[in-house]
């Protein structure tokens, strides 16, 4: 009879412990799930800047260009 509440200790141990490890490893895939989406999310930002970069660049030397132009008297 002790034997078998021995048993019964072990196997309820054991199933504890393997309830704990798969929560554990739930855990560790939402964080890696989590860090990959960061890491995309700013590695997608990165393009877009850097294939956006000379576009605004080059929008913004033509609207200083258009600023001095309104600035200097006109030859009337």
């Amino acid at each position: 009879m002790e034997t078998r509440f021995k048993v019964q200790g072990k196997d309820n141990e054991i199933k504890i412990l393997q309830d704990e490890k798969e929560i554990q490893q739930l855990s560790i895939r939402q964080k890696n799930t989590l860090n990959y989406v960061l890491f995309g999310g700013a590695a997608a930002l990165l393009v877009i800047l850097v294939l956006g970069l000379p576009k605004l660049q080059k929008t913004a030397k033509s609207c200083n260009y258009s600023a001095l132009q309104n600035l200097k008297p006109s030859n009337n």
